[in-house]
């Protein structure tokens, strides 16, 4: 393909002024002298100037001008005024072909000095210079950008830009000349007339030049005088390639963005003469063409600006050794359609030896966290279930955990979380969490998946904190740093630190906690490398129980409980005192009360809440060791 040259327009306005005898001249020498003109085409304004032979103290000029040849016959003066000796008149109006007359007396004080000078008139001949040829300024223009693509040995696809000028009835006329023969036939000579920007011309001979010429029209009356000129030289069969058979494949990430990779198949006889390739695409219909250049040692590009679900259009063009160059057809595609996932991820928090557990979630950053207004979490033991055979729980307010009860030992469970946004939206979530029940009946022992976590109230202001390493860092892993605080929005330096020097330690007991407040808790990894790994650190949030101090045994309750626990006195965990005798002194050994069929018993993590024989509904906080001894008793 070679392209046409693209032409110059600029303006070269000419102007010709006569001189004409007034009917009223007078003999004597006039004091307004040297009337002329000159034209400013960047303003469309002619300033007039003239000498003045008189005084020039305090005189006023009065300047008439009119266009004489227009075809509504108007006539009427138009004034300006001046104590200069020349003037401005701004005529944006002003047209090729136009003539405007000019007069100028002088006064003083209100009286005329001298009366209308001889009369100027102004010949205006607007030109353009179009391809280094002068043109009537009314002249059509030829279209702009004039361009030939070949799509073939004997095909090639005429495209041109059209000019500025916005012409009813427009058309352009394009001339098609052979230049060479060598099989000695007759010279191919064609005219097309059409009113689009661009055609296909078919049915050319291999290894022939040919000239191609186009020129704007209204009819064939009225044709402009230049013409946009290429020349081109078609293949030969031999010395021909396009790219053909094009291989698209992409993969694009959860939120939108991907590559596209395009791979296509070059002989091996025409792998030396390819110089480059030019790539263009662009959204189907909005003709807005992208463009990636490159070396043609490699048949392959990659694309990384796509959208996701969105079609696309593009072309290849090669650049060939001998100059040519060529285009593919067309290639339409699609990119897939991807589900952005609105959850970062969830966690799975084990807080007491009970079949409850308490779900905690993180937004992905593309999701504001001002517009949820809720959130819509489904639960089941099989996946394969329909979305309405699932355990649906609705939450109308923005905080991102849950608390579900009821759920079996050892038993995996898959969740899903959909986001409600304040304006009616439903961000669904295309992925699926799985977790696991611990197995509360044949072991005493707290197991957890890698990646869980738990926490127990032990007693006032303390709480126990344990968790795991995954599986993929837990070789690397020398410590860990906890970080708590009762304010989030907290500089991360800020707050409180636990170092934990051994890996083998997964647990910690958080003390000086104040009672009945909700805690952040950030565990970070430490590496063999001396770094702390915060992108496989956990975060969750805990809230320390409360204890009612009205009573002379201790009480545990929860704040969003307490109203309810103060009716039911048998659901209050307390701690009592029991005496023994001591030769010398005496020892105290404390046992705390228990809710056997509560969320959170209150015991330690050693121990288990044991029922009393006389009120099941109350129970013990007895560790392993006591517990078969007290259960005799």
């Amino acid at each position: 393909m070679r392209s046409g040259m693209q032409l110059l327009l600029c303006a070269l306005p000419v102007l010709l002024a006569s001189f004409l005898s007034g009917s009223d001249a007078i003999s004597t020498v006039p004091s307004i002298q040297n009337l002329r003109a000159r034209l400013d085409s960047s303003t469309d304004s002619i300033f007039v100037e003239w000498a003045f032979a008189g005084s020039k103290h305090n005189v006023q000029f009065v300047i008439r001008y009119r266009v004489l040849n227009r075809p509504d016959g108007n006539l009427d003066w138009k004034i300006a005024r001046t104590s200069e000796e020349m003037v401005r008149l701004h005529l944006p109006e002003i047209r090729n072909g136009d003539e405007l007359e000019v007069q100028v007396k002088a006064e003083r004080s209100g009286h005329v000095i001298e009366d209308w000078s001889q009369q100027l008139l102004i010949s205006v001949t607007k030109q353009m210079v179009v391809g280094g040829h002068r043109v009537p300024e009314d002249d059509l223009i030829p279209p702009l950008d004039f361009q030939a693509h070949i799509l073939g040995p004997s095909s090639v696809r005429l495209e041109w830009s059209p000019n500025e000028q916005s012409i009813q009835d427009l058309f352009y006329l394009v001339n098609v000349k052979q230049l060479t023969s060598e099989s000695g036939e007759n010279l191919l000579r064609q005219q097309i007339k059409i009113g689009a920007t661009h055609f296909t011309l078919g049915n050319l001979i291999p290894g022939e030049r040919y000239e191609m010429t186009i020129r704007s029209a209204t009819s064939l009356e009225r044709i402009s005088s230049t013409a946009a000129i290429i020349e081109i030289s078609m293949p030969k069969e031999d010395e021909y390639f396009e790219v053909g058979n094009l291989i698209i494949t992409s993969h694009f990430k959860n939120d939108g963005t991907g590559v596209v990779n395009l791979t296509w198949d070059v002989p091996s006889e025409v792998q030396h003469r390819i110089v480059s390739y030019d790539v263009q695409y662009s959204e189907e219909g909005l003709n807005d063409w992208k463009q990636l250049k490159f070396s043609g040692i490699k048949a392959t590009a990659a694309l990384y600006s796509l959208k996701s679900d969105t079609e696309y259009v593009l072309r290849i063009r090669t650049v060939l050794t001998n100059r040519l160059e060529t285009e593919s057809g067309l290639f339409r595609f699609r990119t897939p359609k991807v589900a952005v996932n609105p959850i970062s991820k969830v966690d799975v928090i084990f807080s007491s030896d009970t079949n409850s557990v308490r779900l905690q979630w993180m937004l992905e950053p593309h999701v504001p966290q001002d517009q949820v207004v809720g959130y819509d979490v489904y639960l089941t033991e099989n996946k394969e279930l329909p979305d309405t055979h699932w355990r649906h729980t609705r939450l109308n307010s923005a905080e991102a955990a849950l608390s579900v009860e009821d759920l079996k030992s050892a038993t995996t469970y898959y969740v899903k979380v959909h986001v409600r946004k304040a304006d009616g939206t439903i961000l669904k979530a295309p992925f699926v969490y799985r977790f696991t029940t611990i197995d509360y009946e044949h072991t005493h022992v707290e197991s957890r998946e890698p990646n869980s976590l738990a926490y127990r109230n032990v007693g006032p202001g303390k709480v126990s904190v344990s968790w795991s390493y995954p599986f993929t860092i837990a070789e690397n892993v020398v410590g860990s740093v906890v970080y708590y605080t009762d304010d989030k929005n907290r500089p991360q330096d800020q707050w409180q630190t636990v170092h934990v020097t051994d890996p083998e330690q997964k647990s910690i007991t958080l003390s000086n906690l104040r009672e009945g407040t909700q805690y952040y808790v950030q565990i970070v990894p430490k590496m063999i490398n001396g770094e702390l790994d915060f992108s496989s650190s956990e975060k969750f949030e805990l809230r320390t129980d409360k204890i009612d101090r009205t009573h002379n045994n201790y009480v545990f309750y929860n704040d969003r409980t307490h109203g309810r626990q103060q009716h039911h006195q048998r659901h209050r965990p307390r701690m009592q005192s029991i005496s023994m005798a001591n030769n010398e002194s005496q020892e105290q050994m404390r046992i705390v009360a228990c809710n056997p069929d509560a969320f959170k018993t209150g015991c330690a993590w050693d121990e288990r809440c044991i029922p009393r024989v006389e009120k099941p509904e109350e129970g013990w906080c007895i560790s392993e060791t006591l517990r078969d001894s007290i259960l005799n008793s």
